[in-house]
C-alpha cells in the first residue's frame, strides 16, 4: 500500500525520541505523541553503531572542584584556572607541600565493582598515585605521566590502565570490588615514592560502576547521569538494522551478581581455570571483556559457575568470542545436560552425551566482532556451568594459555531471555517498558489500526492493550498471537521474524487481519480506547480515522 502514509493520521517510526517521550510522525501537533515510561537504570539496548548501551554515572561529588571542602587537604594544596586536556582552563594544579602530603574525597557511599580515574599532567613531578580505601584493604596504583605507560603499584585492586589523551595529558583509572571509605590523589616521583615536595595538573576526577572508565560526566552535588538513563526509550538496533524499533520488553531480573567481573569469589573456578580481566574489547566497545583459559596443561575439565545462586533459572545467556578455544558447553547441574556451541559461527555442534531431553531451547545471537550472545533455556530449574570444550568434550589435554572471552552473563526466572541486565555486586531487576498514547482511537467512527513487530516471546504478557472495548494482542502457545476481545480469545499462526498485524472498524463490524490474510471478523466496540505498547520490538505503528479496504488491508499486511 505505497500511500499509507498519507492517508494515515498517525504514524509512528521509532527515530525522534527523548525522556519520557516517543515522537510520532504524524499528526504534527503532538497529540500523536506516546508517553514512554520504565523508571529502573538496568536497561539496555543496541545502539546505531552495533554495540551495547547502558546506563552509566558519576558518583563523585565536586568532580572538578578539587578546592570544595568534598575534598580535604592534608599537607597539600590545589590552584584552579589551569590549562586543561579538553582546551579549557578548568584543569588544577596539585601541590605537596610536606612527604604525605594528598587530596582525599570520602566516598562511603560507593559499593560493588567501580572504576576510579582521573585525568592527569605531570609538573615539577612525573608521577601520580591514588589510593583506593575499602572494607576488604586498601589499593595503592602509580601513573608515569612521562609517556612511557608504565604503571605500578600494591594491594587488591582488579585492574590499573593509562590512557593518553593528548598534550601531556593522561587518564589514569583503577577499578577495585567492595565498599570504598575513601580516595586519595597523591603527587609522586616514582613507582613507589611519593616525594617530599612537588606538584601535578589534575582535572575531572569520576568513579562509575563497571570494570571500565566512562565517559566523563561533571557533577557538583548530587551524582550525574549519562547514557541510557531512566525513562528513556530504547531505540534498538540489534542484528544490525539499520533502521532502529522501539524495544519493550516486562521486568526482568538478573540473578547474577556479577555479570562481567568474573573474578570474583561468587564464581568458582573449575581445576586450572584462570580468569583474565579486561583483555578484550566486549559487545560494548569497551575493554571489559574477560578471558576463560586454562592454567595447565594437565588432562583436566576446566571452567566456571556462580555458587551464589540457588537453583531456581531456568534461562541463562552469555557473551562469548572464540579464542584458542573455539567450543563451549553450557551445562545444567541440576538437569545433567547441557549443549555445545561452536564459538566461530554460534551453531550448536551437539549436546552433552547426546541427551537434549531437558533443553527447551538453545540457540545463539549474532553480536558482531567475533562475539555471539549464547542462550540455554532448561526444562525446568537449573544452575549453569560453563566448560571449556574440544570437539564436544569437557576433557582433554589443555594448553597453558589458552581460552576464550566472556561478558555479560545472566540468569532470569523464565521461559525466555530478555536484554542484557548488567549487575556490578548485587542482582538487578529492569521494569516493564511502557509506551501510551490516549484517546488517538475512536471506536465510535471508522479507522484503521497498523501494528508491525518483531520479537514476540512465547507466553508473555500483552503486547498492545487498548485500554477500553477492544482487548489486547499477546503472544499464546508458541508461534502465534492471539487477540483477546470482548472475553473471547481468538488466536492465529505466525511465522517466525517480522509480524503485521491490522483491525478495521467499518460500520458493521470489526476486523483482523495478520500477514497479509483476514484472519477474524467481530462485532463492534465503541467508545475512545488508550493504546498502549508494553512489550515486543515495535517498527512500526499506523492509525487511520478510516477504514481501509480488505484489498489494502490485504496489502498493508503481506510480509
Amino acid at each position: 500500500m505505497s500511500n499509507a502514509f498519507d492517508k494515515a493520521s498517525l504514524v509512528m517510526l521509532p527515530h525522534a525520541y527523548e525522556e519520557g517521550k516517543v515522537y510520532s510522525l504524524k499528526p504534527t501537533d503532538r497529540s500523536g505523541d506516546f508517553t514512554f515510561s520504565r523508571g529502573t537504570d538496568t536497561a539496555t539496548r543496541v545502539g546505531e553503531d552495533g554495540y551495547i548501551k547502558k546506563e552509566y554515572a558519576n558518583l563523585f561529588l565536586q568532580s572538578n572542584t578539587f578546592s570544595d571542602t568534598a575534598w580535604t587537604k592534608s599537607s597539600a594544596s590545589v590552584t584552579g584556572g589551569q590549562a586543561g586536556y579538553d582546551g579549557t582552563n578548568d584543569a588544577w594544579l596539585l601541590s605537596k607541600l610536606t612527604t604525605g602530603g594528598y587530596i582525599i574525597s570520602n566516598t562511603s557511599s560507593v559499593t560493588g565493582v567501580t572504576t576510579f580515574s582521573c585525568y592527569a599532567k605531570a609538573d615539577s613531578l612525573n608521577y601520580f598515585r591514588i589510593d583506593v580505601g575499602k572494607n576488604t584493604g586498601y589499593s595503592i596504583s602509580y601513573f608515569d605521566l612521562t609517556g612511557n605507560g608504565a604503571i605500578g603499584g600494591s594491594g587488591n585492586s582488579i585492574s590499573s590502565s593509562i590512557e593518553n589523551v593528548g598534550n601531556g595529558w593522561f587518564r589514569c583509572s583503577v577499578s577495585v570490588e567492595g565498599n570504598v571509605s575513601y580516595i586519595l590523589l597523591i603527587p609522586a616521583d616514582t613507582i613507589s615514592s611519593q616525594a617530599t615536595t612537588g606538584s601535578v595538573y589534575i582535572q575531572d576526577a569520576q568513579v562509575n560502576q563497571g570494570l571500565v572508565a566512562y565517559p566523563y560526566l561533571e557533577t557538583t552535588t548530587s551524582p550525574v547521569y549519562g547514557g541510557l538513563t531512566d525513562d528513556m526509550p530504547r531505540l534498538d538496533y540489534s542484528g544490525g538494522a539499520t533502521c532502529p524499533s522501539l524495544l519493550l520488553e516486562p521486568s526482568r531480573t538478573n540473578s547474577l551478581e556479577h555479570s562481567e567481573y568474573l573474578n570474583s569469589s561468587q564464581y568458582n573456578k573449575l581445576n586450572t581455570t584462570v580468569i583474565d580481566d579486561n583483555v578484550a574489547v566486549s559487545p560494548e566497545g569497551l575493554q571489559n571483556a574477560s578471558k576463560i583459559k586454562s592454567g595447565s596443561s594437565t588432562l583436566t575439565s576446566i571452567g566456571f559457575e556462580n555458587t551464589s545462586i540457588a537453583s531456581q533459572y531456568r534461562t541463562f545467556s552469555m557473551f562469548a568470542k572464540a579464542g584458542e578455544i573455539e567450543e563451549i558447553l553450557i551445562f545444567g547441574v541440576q538437569v545433567a545436560q547441557g549443549v555445545f556451541f561452536n564459538l566461530n559461527d554460534g551453531t550448536i555442534s551437539g549436546y552433552y552425551q547426546g541427551n537434549s531431553s531437558q533443553i527447551t531451547d538453545a540457540y545463539s545471537v549474532n553480536y558482531g566482532n567475533g562475539w555471539y550472545r549464547y542462550t540455554v533455556i532448561f526444562a525446568s530449574n537449573s544452575r549453569p556451568r560453563i566448560f571449556n570444550s574440544l570437539s564436544q568434550q569437557i576433557t582433554f589435554t589443555q594448553t597453558t594459555g589458552n581460552g576464550y572471552y566472556a561478558y555479560g552473563l545472566q540468569t532470569e526466572d523464565a521461559s525466555y531471555p530478555t536484554s542484557y541486565i548488567p549487575t556490578y555486586g548485587s542482582s538487578q531487576t529492569r521494569a516493564a517498558d511502557l509506551a501510551t498514547n490516549t484517546g488517538m482511537i475512536d471506536a465510535d467512527n471508522d479507522f484503521t489500526f497498523y501494528f508491525e513487530c518483531d520479537k514476540i516471546p512465547d507466553a508473555a504478557g500483552q503486547y498492545i492493550d487498548f485500554t477500553g472495548n477492544l482487548g489486547y494482542l499477546s503472544s499464546y502457545s508458541g508461534s502465534r498471537i492471539r487477540w483477546r476481545y470482548v472475553g473471547s480469545n481468538l488466536s492465529s499462526p505466525i511465522n517466525e521474524g517480522v509480524f503485521k498485524w491490522l483491525i478495521r472498524k467499518d460500520s458493521v463490524n470489526i476486523k483482523m487481519y495478520l500477514n497479509g490474510e483476514l484472519k477474524h471478523t467481530k462485532e463492534i466496540p465503541s467508545g475512545l480506547i488508550n493504546l498502549n505498547l508494553k512489550e515486543g520490538s515495535v517498527h512500526k505503528t499506523l492509525y487511520f480515522p478510516t477504514a481501509l479496504s480488505d484489498s489494502e488491508c490485504i496489502a498493508l499486511t503481506t510480509v
